[in-house]
């Protein structure tokens, strides 16, 4: 009897939980990527030159990170959808990458399926979100 009085508490919780392992998710998804870019593509290419490092060891990080952020949304969509300071950091997260990847369509085309996997995170954050309550 007393689990079924704790149950309540646990998922009031566990709901906390969630939304801060969606918060680290989104985190991890889109800053590491684009540190990886800058770093590798910046510093590490203009310290040991530029023909040592090829173009492909910077570039596929960030556009691989649009398909992971794509299964961080559907694992906590319902967090997503409901908690604002998470939503707000993943539409951050989604509009760099089709900024990047946008900009990386002029080196290959490739580049274009995961800005589209953006655009779609987006735009199905914008259709479902709820209409305000009638007069």
């Amino acid at each position: 009897m007393s689990n079924f009085g704790n149950k309540g508490n646990e998922d009031a919780m566990s709901s906390g939980s969630d939304e801060s392992k969606a918060l680290l998710a989104v985190r991890v998804t889109a800053l590491a990527p684009l540190l990886w870019f800058f770093l590798v593509g910046g510093a590490l290419r203009k310290a040991v030159g530029e023909d040592w490092v090829p173009v492909e060891v910077y570039i596929w990080p960030v556009m691989i990170a649009p398909v992971v952020l794509t299964a961080v949304y559907v694992k906590y969509r319902r967090v997503i959808q409901c908690a604002p300071n998470v939503r707000s950091l993943f539409r951050v997260a989604a509009g760099l990458y089709i900024i990047v990847n946008g900009a990386m369509v002029l080196y290959s085309w490739i580049a274009a399926i995961p800005a589209a996997l953006c655009v779609g995170i987006l735009l199905d954050g914008l259709i479902n979100k709820p209409g305000k309550e009638a007069p």
